[in-house]
């Protein structure tokens, strides 16, 4: 606008002057140049101007509407792009909750866990033979299903070498084959931390003694007490039991993992000679463990059982199922006491003197009867020929089970309430009343007060004595090798000394000594000694 006022002004200007005036004077050194192009006017060069700064501005109003253009562009590629994370996202929950829905839900609901132990040994027999050995003791398979909190399965398969039963060849020889059986498979209704009644059906190990069926928690030494290994049974059953007074509901205790009992013997040796070697372990993790305290359970229990042996007598027909004589009951009663350090608390110098005798503490009182105690798994099996003229005898069991700091100790008294009487293969009349007893010592090395189960972790000594009574034993014809053969009898003495470790918290090294002392001749059996040393690496997850 100024630069038209201005070519305005000097328009009129130039109007204004006077003709016969020059508006300027020639330049007498350009005025003889001939073809000189006329000067421009004052006019046009403002014309170009105001075009050149008018370009200008358009092209920057260009500029500015690129850079906004470019940004709109850029939060629309972003908004698509999240988007698209969003869709695939949704999609990809869609898809897993219908894959729940329709699919197995395993980790949820079943807990797998299991048992690997390897015995290599050298024993005696009261033969006066000797064997060295390495065997697979124990391989179990443990699922553990729950579904709900009112409804468990259980499930444990095991492995079996075929040992008990051998088949014979055209070429008369003898093998024996592996096997995977089932152990025991039981459903258990009920929640007695809810309410008071329960019930559990399948083959399951009946309750009697302190045998469960658990090869690493119902003994601490490798050899067997004679209580378990006569009268442990294992049966198809039905269970109803009873745990009474039912705990009043408490909320969860969650409180930090208290330390574990250190290994003293292997595990340090192992550990100085690999840093011998060159080996440096990594650090410890500095994240802590927190744990839930178990919920109590009810002091008093009781229950009955019934199932189907292997046992009948004239009255019966072999593989039936006598329910007026094969059932049983039982009754109990637990209790224990805590530490205070366990719960987080700091005790006082006096509270550990205490703490390192009596805490924690722990007691349990277990009767149980049973209307056959010839069911049982080794008396069933080795008498299985004299199993009608044994026919059904009573019996029972009582055991008590019992820690003091790091001490525990264990009684227990199973037997037949009646005496049985057969003849056996050679024309014997045997009279019989079989029973046993035991009792064993545990101690833990480097005890702390958090320890609530002896031998469960670090290093420990166990010691075990047991006896039988009218275990002597019987004579059995074999037909297929035309022999008479000793079956049924047990060592009338027993006693075992042995040591554990866990090296690692899943992984246990142990060595024992063993000797028994066999009947007396006037017994069925061979006065001798035999003496057996075993070692053992347990594997359990």
């Amino acid at each position: 606008m100024v630069g038209r006022i201005a070519a305005g002004a000097l328009v009129a200007w130039g109007i204004l002057l006077p003709a016969g005036l020059p508006a300027r004077a020639e330049d007498p050194a350009t005025s003889g140049i001939s073809g000189a192009a006329p000067p421009r006017s004052l006019e046009e060069r403002v014309l170009e101007l105001e075009k050149a700064r008018e370009a200008s501005d358009e092209a920057r109003e260009t500029s500015e509407q690129a850079t906004r253009e470019k940004e709109r562009l850029e939060q629309r590629v972003e908004e698509l792009e999240t988007a698209q994370v969003a869709n695939e996202d949704a999609t990809r929950s869609i898809i897993a909750g219908a894959l729940v829905g329709l699919g197995s839900r395993i980790n949820e609901f079943v807990d797998f866990g299991g048992v690997i132990e390897v015995l290599p040994s050298w024993q005696e027999d009261f033969d006066r033979t000797d064997a060295q050995t390495i065997d697979i003791n124990t391989l179990e398979l443990q699922f553990e299903i729950a579904v709900t909190d009112w409804a468990r399965g259980s499930v444990v398969i095991e492995y079996d070498d075929g040992s008990s039963i051998l088949f014979t060849t055209v070429e008369d020889d003898e093998f024996a084959v592996d096997k995977m059986n089932l152990d025991t498979a039981f459903v258990t209704i009920g929640n007695t931390e809810r309410f008071w009644p329960y019930s559990r059906v399948g083959r399951q190990v009946i309750p009697f003694g302190i045998s469960t069926g658990d090869p690493v928690a119902d003994v601490l030494n490798i050899v067997d007490p004679l209580t378990v290994a006569i009268f442990e049974t294992k049966e198809d059953a039905l269970l109803v039991g009873f745990e009474f007074p039912t705990p009043a509901p408490k909320p969860e205790i969650v409180v930090l993992a208290p330390p574990r009992v250190e290994p003293l013997v292997v595990a340090p040796l192992v550990g100085k000679l690999a840093r011998l070697l060159g080996y440096r372990p990594t650090p410890p993790p500095t994240t802590p463990i927190y744990v839930t305290l178990p919920p109590d359970r009810p002091p008093f229990s009781a229950g009955f059982y019934m199932y189907k042996g292997d046992t009948y007598d004239k009255a019966s027909r072999e593989g039936d199922w006598d329910l007026k004589h094969q059932m049983g009951a039982m009754a109990g009663y637990q209790t224990k006491g805590r530490c205070e350090p366990y719960l987080g608390v700091e005790p006082t110098p006096k509270d550990l003197d205490l703490l390192h005798v009596f805490c924690p503490w722990s007691l349990d009182v277990d009767v149980e009867i049973n209307r056959s105690v010839w069911d049982s798994d080794f008396l069933a099996f080795e008498y299985r020929s004299f199993l009608q003229q044994i026919g059904f005898e009573p019996g029972m069991a009582a055991s008590i089970k019992t820690s003091f700091g790091p001490v525990s100790i264990i009684g227990e008294w199973n037997g037949a309430l009646d005496e049985a009487d057969f003849i056996d293969d050679v024309g014997t009349l045997i009279k019989m009343r079989p029973r046993a007893w035991q009792v064993s010592l545990g101690y833990q090395f480097g005890w702390k007060p958090s320890v609530e189960a002896i031998g469960a972790q670090g290093t420990y000594l166990a010691i075990s004595y047991s006896a039988s009574h009218d275990m002597g034993g019987a004579q059995r014809f074999n037909p297929n090798e035309g022999t008479i053969a000793r079956i049924g009898f047990s060592p009338r003495r027993q006693i075992a000394v042995g040591a554990g470790e866990w090296v690692l918290p899943n992984l246990r090294l142990a060595l024992e000594f063993a000797r028994a002392w066999d009947y007396n001749k006037g017994h069925r059996g061979t006065n001798r000694v035999a003496d057996g040393v075993f070692s053992m690496v347990t594997f359990e997850w």
